[in-house]
């Protein structure tokens, strides 16, 4: 059995979420952690978002010293800001305050790219030099062509576009959003805040994911790490986003509404995690049969009937329906209505399997050969052979469940138009998430920017898996020529995305280059050279 941190794709789920644990968990759980992610950089040595992440466990466990010999063994910290950054703020945490104002004087001087800028803006700030850091943010800004930005719906859909401190690591972002309250900076800076709350948003989206399908895969105990970490991140961003959402007024309007439902859904995460942890940690005990445990559960965790009811749904198909039925059964005496009011149903209405009488799922599908040879063909990793495979069975009407697999291959090959004309019979099929994804690429390569990214939105909503819609746009929008936005989109998946990196990274760099930006192309390269 695999646990959650003994699986990469969990721990690039949560990404740099480690640094908003705050002091939310007990040393030994962070200390469990990390040992269990020491374990796992044995199997990929060259992995840098392993080792950065065993720098922010270091952090949280007050370990500064061994924090940065870690830092100092990558071999890149002269031409890396923010590591050098983050070695000045462990001495800081040593007391080495000389050597830490020295290192921190220096990076302000060092202002070649908007990523040197964010960092000297950052040390000015540290370094209570409120007039190098006001002017820093104003260059930044400017640089970044936010001079007067005007909220209209892109912003408001995507603000991490329009964020300067979100291309930082989150911990460096919450030192970012503290500066400028700090010096009452005003330039974007609802914009700012907007975005945080956003991304915490969307990082939670992702991690809940990973934490249904460790569940689902390898059983609620290997789950048990996730559900703690992720309550803890949730907790503390909640908390934080509520300090700086409150510290100031927001004025726009649109703005101040986006802020409070994305602090609802942070809120509503809280809640979903708690009580998928005390669940799980009720198991096989006394307290699972008390006759209170579902009224005790929802006191405790602040979650409401409906939450509740999906977590036991989870837990029901993993191997404990003898302790679970009975839980289902209760909840469906005292609400006749509360299957129908979950979101769970319509995921299982959607879903490829049926569950059967004997707790186990069988597969619904006619064309299993097929799949079995579109497996087959994935594992060998031919990319050319497996879209030709899909593109020919999709127009003759089969597999057209993989249809979102057989853009997304046609986007990496240069390949998408050739699949364009297939609109016709999603329509007739009803498929919505392709109809609108087609049609959103229709719209971008004639330029008509806001209708485009609408309708890839709406795939999104109508099912397609998130992460092969934000690559696909991501390709779309370099292709229509609007590589500022591209940027945007790869930085947030390379941070959160379940697809791998190489995925990612090519687009961007792609991007850079189209801007003429060779620098930072460069830097791309040589983040992920190293990358398996």
């Amino acid at each position: 059995m695999v646990s959650f941190f003994g699986d990469r794709d969990s721990l690039y789920a949560i990404g740099d979420g480690f640094d908003l644990i705050g002091g939310r968990l007990s040393d030994i759980t962070i200390a469990d952690i990390y040992e269990e992610i020491t374990n796992l950089e044995k199997e990929h040595p060259d992995d840098r978002r392993i080792l950065l992440t065993r720098e922010l466990l270091l952090t949280l466990l007050g370990d500064h010293e061994e924090a940065i010999q870690l830092l100092k063994g990558t071999g890149d910290l002269e031409q890396n800001p923010f590591s050098q950054f983050r070695i000045a703020r462990h001495l800081g945490a040593l007391g080495k305050h000389e050597e830490m104002n020295n290192l921190l004087a220096r990076l302000i001087t060092k202002q070649d790219t908007p990523g040197d800028q964010l960092i000297a803006f950052l040390a000015a700030g540290t370094l209570d030099k409120k007039s190098e850091a006001v002017y820093l943010w104003k260059k930044i800004i400017e640089t970044e062509d936010l001079v007067d930005l005007i909220i209209d719906d892109d912003v408001l859909e995507y603000p991490d576009d329009f964020s300067c401190l979100l291309s930082l690591p989150i911990g460096l972002s919450v030192i970012g959003l503290e500066i400028l309250q700090k010096y009452n900076i005003r330039e974007n800076y609802e914009v700012e805040i907007y975005a945080f709350v956003y991304f915490i948003k969307i990082m939670l989206d992702c991690i809940t994911d990973h934490i249904y399908q460790t569940l689902t895969d390898e059983g609620p105990y290997e789950a048990l790490p996730g559900f703690i970490v992720a309550e803890a991140i949730a907790d503390e961003g909640y908390s934080l986003a509520s300090k700086f959402f409150s510290f100031t007024p927001i004025h726009n309007t649109a703005i101040d509404l986006h802020i409070h439902t994305n602090l609802n859904e942070i809120k509503k995460y809280t809640s979903e995690y708690s009580i998928g942890k005390k669940l799980i940690e009720s198991l096989h005990t006394d307290a699972i049969h008390d006759p209170q445990f579902l009224s005790h559960l929802r006191e405790e965790t602040g979650g409401n009937e409906c939450q509740i009811f999906e977590m036991l749904l989870h837990l029901r198909n993993t191997g404990l329906s003898d302790l679970i039925m009975p839980l289902i059964e209760e909840m469906e005496k005292t609400n006749s209505n509360i299957r129908m009011e979950t979101r769970e149903q319509s995921r299982m209405r959607n879903a490829l399997w049926d569950y059967t009488m004997e707790g186990r799922y069988t597969r619904n599908d006619p064309e299993d050969n097929l799949q079995d040879t579109l497996k087959q063909l994935w594992e060998k990793g031919d990319n050319t052979e497996t879209f030709e495979f899909l593109s020919g069975h999709i127009r003759a009407g089969r597999l057209l469940s993989e249809s979102s697999w057989a853009y997304f291959l046609a986007g990496k090959l240069g390949r998408f138009d050739e699949l364009t004309d297939l609109l016709p019979m999603y329509k007739e099929k009803k498929m919505n998430e392709i109809v609108y994804l087609l049609e959103g690429y229709q719209h971008l390569m004639q330029k008509d920017l806001k209708p485009g990214l609408n309708l890839i939105e709406r795939s999104i909503q109508a099912g397609l898996y998130e992460p092969i819609a934000m690559v696909l746009l991501a390709r779309f929008l370099n292709k229509a020529g609007y590589p500022k936005r591209t940027i945007g989109i790869c930085e947030k998946l390379l941070k959160k995305s379940f697809l791998k990196a190489t995925e990612v990274y090519p687009i961007l760099v792609e991007a850079y280059r189209m801007q003429g930006k060779e620098k930072e192309a460069a830097a791309v390269e040589e983040r992920y050279k190293d990358y398996e």
